[in-house]
């Protein structure tokens, strides 16, 4: 019985220490990711909504109370505002500042009950971003608003994990749906009722679109609108953030992504990137939504950065498309970051103002305008070369893969080798467990009595 203690004891030595290290990496990500919601900046604010054409069909892209998967959301909102031929609104269950992923803070255009006032119907078009803690009772009124609406809306697109939305609406019994390839195992599981497809950018099923990983949520929009207002539509939206291909609007299919060794580099980030990046993320007026979206869902999302979004001053900032965002930070209280980021390929021109005061405040930190002197390419590849650059190449690689990106047209240059504190803490940690295990041995055998 004592062995068998004493077996014990020394595994729980090994183990513990990098438990609590994988635990302490995994909930630190996942208040960046998903949730990070308590820091948030509160007030009310007046935000004049885009204004509404009834002759135009209506998109409401819809935003839970805590946090929405933020390409899923901006990519959308940005390519049906772009063609000029929707009324696009940004709907929550209620007014007051939410989340986007990676910590980016946005004001809703609309509650539910206010949209459904004005338009008197369902909105012609429901897009559905993957809206994180559905176990939470804050989500309900969005599983209500869908309930509420399906049968009302033309069309209902998802993107990524918003199938699960879906699903867990009861939208997708008996049809068939994409979602994210991370996810596909656990939701035959969860949802058996449901026909998931992995190998398509995105799936029709009726009136239902949904789309496999993020950037195919980008294929998707670009089908829904050339399906309502035209391919020549699609493609000029599609412009608007560089997006050269429109390949899948004819052909969905792909060769699926599956869990492998090669998401190590992930999990290793999550479990012990402990020293990590910190990056400003400069929010201006006229900022493009998908090339801010572009940062956020690689580098924060990389579980090696932290990004923290500033503003010239603690008030709303608008977007290109009249989307409005809340700096979590302005100039006078900015934390200290290592570089600040401004996104958008006419950064140098709208942010002329906001980044000369920055550097008159700074002037010796690193500012990078991630795609203002790359215009033409699409808007995530600047960040995802970076990305590389920053950390390393498998890092990025994984990235690529969350993404869906599917472009290949990448020069990725950097290191091969994770990041040396990746590798060092874990390695610390088994030594010096290994080597405690192995003191208290040699202490017991050291005090046992000699048998005569």
């Amino acid at each position: 019985m004592r062995k068998l203690l004493r077996v014990a004891i020394y595994l729980l030595i090994l183990i513990l220490p990098q438990a609590v290290t994988v635990l302490l990496g995994a909930s630190s990500y996942a208040n960046v990711m998903y949730g990070d919601v308590k820091t948030r900046p509160g007030g009310n604010y007046n935000v004049e909504p885009p204004p509404y054409d009834p002759s135009k069909p209506t998109v409401a892209i819809l935003l839970g109370s805590e946090t929405t998967e933020i390409i899923d959301f901006l990519a959308p909102y940005e390519l049906f505002s772009a063609t000029e031929s929707f009324n696009v609104f940004a709907v929550a269950p209620t007014r007051e500042v939410t989340t986007l992923s990676g910590t980016l803070d946005i004001l809703p255009h609309f509650s539910f009950e206010q949209l459904d006032a004005m338009l008197g119907k369902s909105p012609e078009i429901l897009v559905v971003p993957y809206i994180f803690h559905m176990e939470n009772k804050a989500y309900l009124p969005v599983d209500a608003y869908l309930r509420k609406h399906a049968s009302g809306a033309n069309t209902i697109l998802s993107i990524c994990g918003g199938a699960v939305n879906l699903a867990k609406a009861g939208l997708l019994d008996g049809k068939s749906a994409a979602t994210h390839w991370s996810r596909i195992e656990r939701e035959m599981e969860n949802f058996p009722a449901v026909h998931w497809i992995r190998d398509r950018r995105f799936v029709v099923d009726g009136k239902i679109v949904s789309s496999a990983g993020l950037t195919s949520g980008i294929d998707a929009s670009l089908f829904v609108i050339s399906s309502i207002v035209g391919e020549q539509k699609a493609a000029s939206a599609a412009n608007t953030i560089q997006y050269s291909s429109l390949n899948y609007l004819h052909d969905t299919t792909m060769v699926p992504h599956d869990n492998g060794l090669e998401d190590a580099p992930y999990y290793l980030n999550i479990a012990f990137s402990v020293k990590k990046q910190n990056v400003g993320v400069l929010l201006y007026d006229g900022i493009q939504e998908t090339a801010l979206a572009s940062v956020f869902d690689t580098h924060p999302a990389s579980a090696t950065t932290r990004a923290f979004s500033i503003g010239a001053k603690a008030s709303p900032v608008k977007t290109r498309h009249q989307l409005y965002l809340l700096p979590r930070y302005h100039y006078d209280n900015a934390p200290a970051v290592d570089r600040m980021i401004v996104t958008g390929t006419n950064a140098l021109r709208d942010a002329k103002n906001d980044t000369a005061n920055w550097f008159e405040m700074h002037p010796n930190m690193e500012m990078i305008y991630m795609h203002a002197y790359q215009p033409n390419r699409f808007v995530l590849e600047a960040p995802l070369e970076d990305l590389a650059k920053r950390t390393n190449i498998p890092t990025a690689e994984y990235a690529l893969k969350r993404l869906e990106y599917r472009q290949n047209a990448l020069n990725l240059e950097g290191s091969r080798v994770m990041m040396s504190g990746v590798v060092a803490l874990p390695a610390s940690l088994g030594l010096l467990s290994l080597l405690l295990v192995v003191y208290l041995e040699w202490r017991r055998r050291r005090q046992k009595p000699c048998v005569q």
